[in-house]
């Protein structure tokens, strides 16, 4: 059996999306597609825009055979530990044997020839520097590169976003030694984070953006599917509330000790002082962030951090996924004609699969603990959101099947 992983977040899914599943399928020849996506939070430190089921039944509906989630302790992390954790997950399936991402360069050997770079001193070296300069990952890993002699082919290679992402799915493989076979696909249309549509393609932080201004509907159309763009237009869509989350934040702040604040994922160097001023000090969510604002801390590292402190999630926690990988695995939903798959993930795979509310009862105590953080994320996402139906708990949907 060929079972290819797509990495994603779907925020919201568009025809890129559909495209890279498509080409993905027809570059690999695989049999099936488990897609692992992140859930009720998003790799930038914010809550998704749409509900994980939302989006797990886009992919499904466009080319997807199963949809995983991807623990929220993974998810809020840097982009090297999002992608371990992500690989790691897709691996415990014990089916999957390629993984397929986007990517500007789709040469892998080009690709793998920059992850043997960065595994000698000379770089890691360079990339503290440039870390420590206050830089993003992105141009901290490029100008480290040029330090460690890359040549210029390698430096545009690791001067996007998807490449960078890429580059860090191939040291997963590498470091947990899997066998995995990588496929690149090549982006199309438009770079990551584009703020204008090319065609039928844009990126999904444009639509975001369109539709938090609720402009630009017709150009929304053109670049999502059918699905979605119906999905979009007929729902009265709820935007993140930050005045909310700033009242929550500020609560658990004040209400915690800095040597909690310490032991928060993502925090050091002392940032739990500069977290109890902020909250002290600050009227807005986004005055905290730039109060809290270093060379060393980023503003996405930094929502990431406010998110785990809402959370709960602690350095332990990812202690746990990166040291012994994932506890669980969380089946989002499944297409009808794939029921052979999720069979197969149950007789290969040895970790707990969970499906409906049942199924919490058999994991051990440190499984509990990562799957609890992410129920919180779905209860806490709705909290951030103008919900009109109240507050529930993610099993109160039913397990798709589409």
């Amino acid at each position: 059996m060929k079972v290819l992983g797509i990495i994603s977040e779907y925020n919201p899914f568009h025809r890129g999306h559909m495209y890279h599943i498509a080409e993905s399928r027809r570059k690999s020849g695989c049999d099936y597609v488990i897609v692992v996506m992140s859930g009720s939070f998003v790799q930038r430190g914010e809550p998704a825009f749409f509900d994980k089921f939302t989006r797990a039944k886009w992919a499904l509906s466009n080319g997807a055979d199963i949809v995983i989630e991807l623990p929220c302790v993974s998810v809020l992390s840097s982009a090297e530990f999002f992608a371990d954790g992500a690989v790691s997950t897709l691996a415990s399936t014990g089916v999957v044997n390629m993984l397929s991402f986007g990517s500007e360069i789709d040469d892998i050997g080009i690709l793998n020839n920059i992850v043997g770079i960065t595994a000698s001193a000379e770089f890691k070296k360079a990339l503290s520097v440039e870390l420590a300069s206050g830089k993003t990952y992105a141009r901290s890993i490029s100008d480290a590169l040029v330090s460690a002699g890359a040549n210029s082919e390698l430096y545009e290679a690791v001067s996007c976003a998807n490449s960078t992402l890429g580059i860090e799915y191939l040291k997963a493989i590498k470091r947990r030694k899997l066998d995995i076979k990588p496929f690149a696909i090549k982006r199309v249309g438009v770079p990551h984070d584009a703020v204008a549509p090319c065609g039928s393609y844009s990126s999904a932080s444009y639509i975001r953006d369109a539709l938090i201004n609720n402009t630009d509907l017709d150009a929304i159309r053109e670049c999502t599917t059918e699905d979605v763009f119906s999905y979009i237009s007929s729902e009265d869509l709820n935007l993140s509330d930050y005045n909310t989350l700033f009242n929550l934040l500020r609560f658990k702040v004040l209400a915690s000790t800095p040597e909690y604040l310490s032991q928060i994922n993502g925090v050091s160097e002392g940032l739990e002082n500069s977290i109890i001023r902020a909250a002290m000090n600050c009227d807005s969510y986004e005055e905290f962030l730039f109060f809290c604002k270093s060379k060393r801390y980023s503003m996405a590292r930094l929502r990431r951090v406010m998110m785990s402190i809402l959370l709960g999630i602690q350095s332990i926690d990812a202690t746990t996924i990166r040291e012994f990988g994932p506890k669980y695995i969380r089946v989002l939903g499944v297409r009808k004609n794939a029921s052979a798959l999720l069979t197969a993930i149950a007789k290969e795979s040895e970790l707990p699969i969970i499906i409906r509310n049942s199924d919490i009862h058999a994991l051990s105590a440190p499984a509990y603990r990562l799957h609890s953080i992410d129920r919180y994320s779905y209860i806490l996402r709705q909290q951030l959101l103008m919900c009109k139906s109240g507050i529930s708990d993610e099993f109160g949907e039913r397990f798709l099947t589409v």
